[in-house]
């Protein structure tokens, strides 16, 4: 009985549809990605977002990690805490975001297993926004869409 039983179970295995019995997949030799229409290479959206012109302070407790980009930057802290924007900034309702003159300021909090992770970025409108005070001017509104 037990050995029919082992019959039993090596034949469904053996049967079975979940083993993937199809050919490799192969490289079918897509075409490469064509350029992008000349338009939108003539405009020049202008200065990049740079988060160190705010002058934010590193709070205490936390240390700034390495920054790879100028538009973005992570400090590790020993606890969490209501981060907040630099003056004249308005928050946006209840969500940790900052705007001003058209650009935004986001803060987002990730908890690892040594500290938390208090991440910044910046971001700007490229001028797709009716204030006339925004030091990116309104050209993007002309840009191809």
């Amino acid at each position: 009985m037990a050995r029919s039983l082992i019959a039993f179970f090596v034949l469904l295995n053996a049967c079975s549809s979940a083993v993937d019995r199809s050919p490799p997949l192969r490289d079918v030799g897509l075409p490469p990605v064509p350029a992008p229409p000349a338009e939108l290479l003539e405009f020049d959206a202008g200065p990049s977002a740079d988060l160190s012109a705010l002058n934010l302070a590193v709070p205490e407790g936390c240390s700034l990690q390495t920054q790879s980009q100028s538009d973005r930057r992570a400090l590790r802290c020993a606890a969490r805490f209501d981060a907040a924007a630099p003056a004249g900034w308005s928050r946006l309702g209840e969500l940790p975001i900052w705007r001003k003159d058209g650009m935004v300021l986001v803060q987002s909090w990730q908890k690892t297993a040594q500290a938390w992770v208090l991440t910044q970025s910046l971001h700007q409108s490229k001028g797709d926004h009716p204030l006339a005070g925004s030091p990116f001017g309104s050209a993007s509104s002309k840009a191809p869409q």
